[in-house]
């Protein structure tokens, strides 16, 4: 190769990002008068694209494997700057100090290295709260697209079909021109008689 020769580059995206919302509905305790489970709709912005790890994992293993699929590739597509980011976490400030990053011992209770100075407020993505749990609180309840699905995925109490991921799969690869799902297979063309001369 000459020093004139250029390399190619694969992998450049010109388009602009397309942002697509969807609701996701999940089902959390039964409730006590009805005795169905509760349901909540969550709602969600992604951007329009299938990466090719979503497109050949789909396309290889069971529905157990694509299970695993389905919820990175959410990972990768949901926005995270459309609320608190999914690693904001909150850090406690002192009226005298800038932000310092404290220990919690086994009782939960506030250990400041190198002072004496007890937290006075707690800061998350740039707001101030009163307190730690304060901050978490106004983290999860306003949360990026990202942060909310993580979290939903992670709550033991709320369940989500397996095919309401795949459906959202499909949707937002639909939306992207992108065909993440293994093509159906053909059925067999139906055989012809050839009549008898």
């Amino acid at each position: 190769m000459t020093a004139t020769t250029k390399t190619p580059l694969f992998g450049v995206d010109t388009s602009p990002e397309r942002l697509v919302p969807f609701q996701l509905r999940s089902y959390g305790p039964r409730d006590p008068e009805t005795g169905l489970p509760r349901e909540t709709d969550h709602s969600f912005t992604a951007r329009a694209e299938v990466d090719a790890a979503t497109a050949l994992g789909a396309m290889r293993g069971g529905q157990s494997a694509q299970a695993g699929v389905f919820v990175r590739f959410l990972q990768r597509t949901l926005l995270d700057d459309d609320g608190v980011p999914a690693d904001a976490a909150p850090r406690a400030v002192t009226a005298d100090s800038d932000t310092i990053e404290p220990d919690e011992d086994s009782d939960g209770e506030l250990i400041v290295h190198g002072g004496q100075l007890s937290p006075t407020e707690w800061e998350v993505d740039g707001e101030r709260f009163a307190s730690h749990d304060l901050a978490m609180q106004h983290a999860r309840e306003n949360g990026s697209s990202l942060r909310r699905f993580a979290d939903l995925m992670d709550d033991p109490r709320e369940r989500v079909k397996l095919t309401a991921l795949r459906d959202i799969v499909n949707y937002l690869a639909k939306e992207s021109g992108g065909r993440p799902t293994a093509p159906s297979t053909r059925s067999p063309k139906p055989r012809t008689r050839k009549r008898a001369r």
